[in-house]
Parts: C-alpha cells; sequence; structure tokens
C-alpha cells in the first residue's frame, strides 16, 4: 500500500481560507488532517516506513494528532 498526501483549499468555522492536507491510498482516503504540509508529508512517509494497513489508517491519524507520533 501506498499513501499520499492530498491538499485542498477549505474554510474555517469563522469563514477564513486555508489549505487542508490529508492522506489518500487506493480506496480511501482522510481528509483535513492538518494545515500544515510538512507535517502531512511526515505522516505519509510515516504510513509508508511503518507499511500500515489501511484499516488502520484513521486510528493511526488520530493517535498521531494527539502526538504519539511526533518527529
Amino acid at each position: 500500500m501506498r499513501y499520499t498526501w492530498t491538499a485542498r483549499p477549505a474554510r474555517s468555522a469563522d469563514g477564513e481560507a486555508y489549505t487542508a492536507y490529508g492522506i489518500r491510498w487506493q480506496g480511501g482516503e482522510v481528509e483535513d488532517v492538518t494545515d500544515d504540509e510538512a507535517k502531512v508529508r511526515a505522516l505519509a512517509a510515516l504510513l509508508n516506513e511503518g507499511g500500515a494497513a489501511p484499516c488502520h489508517v484513521p486510528c493511526i491519524v488520530e493517535d498521531w494528532l494527539a502526538g504519539a507520533f511526533e518527529r
């Protein structure tokens, strides 16, 4: 499985524009993970290096957002 990052224009709850970065793989995607391109690139690398199974990606992303996998 190969994980890549995505970028899409988005708006915050108060209407501010930002770029929403997510993680994509064949058959799935977790959108709007962060607004930091470097961090989402690091997360995609982590998923690829670790050979993460797609079914675990949402939980891995949640843990990553909580700071469990800081680089």
